[in-house]
């Protein structure tokens, strides 16, 4: 109650929320929908990464973002699909949070973009290849990704711009 109280005060100065959820328990399905829906009455764009790969999280928790960043694993996890192709699975997770963006982490493989943008009547995806192969150390590259990207769309820029700025981040 305390969280969602002090997030409603700030969240109508913000121009950006970012959740970056470890699943560590802060973050109850609840409190996500409350915070979710405060940012939404607020016009207050907001994004989203959740970490499966050393609890169990679930991406999908996360509707109407403006921008999800899952690992394949991550979104296939929340999907329960290890079957279909990437771009399948890409619009698959949007439809299932209806959000506007999902930006699939393929590590050295880059990253799949699937929007869904108002601007365009149906989706589009795209593939940006990593841009650095062999890094020494890929900590934190996601969440640089997550914040770079969002801070891209927050300021204004395209999905793809965002994409790119995400991708060099990382």
């Amino acid at each position: 109650a305390q969280i969602a109280t002090k997030f409603e005060s700030l969240c109508a100065k913000a121009d950006l929320v970012i959740f970056s959820d470890f699943n560590y328990g802060c973050l109850p399905q609840p409190l996500i929908d409350q915070l979710t829906e405060t940012a939404k009455k607020t016009a207050t764009m907001f994004v989203a990464d959740s970490q499966s790969s050393s609890q169990i999280g679930d991406i999908s928790r996360y509707k109407n973002a403006q921008l999800l960043t899952p690992t394949e694993f991550e979104a296939r996890l929340a999907l329960r699909d290890q079957n279909s192709g990437l771009a399948k699975m890409g619009h698959d997770l949007l439809a299932a949070t209806n959000s506007t963006n999902v930006f699939v982490k393929l590590g050295a493989s880059g990253v799949l973009i699937v929007s869904s943008e108002p601007s365009s009547t149906e989706q589009q995806v795209d593939r940006l290849p990593a841009f650095n192969a062999l890094p020494k150390d890929v900590s934190g590259a996601g969440d640089s990704m997550l914040t770079a990207a969002s801070l891209a769309l927050a300021a204004g820029a395209s999905t793809w711009a965002a994409a790119i700025i995400g991708s060099i981040a990382a």
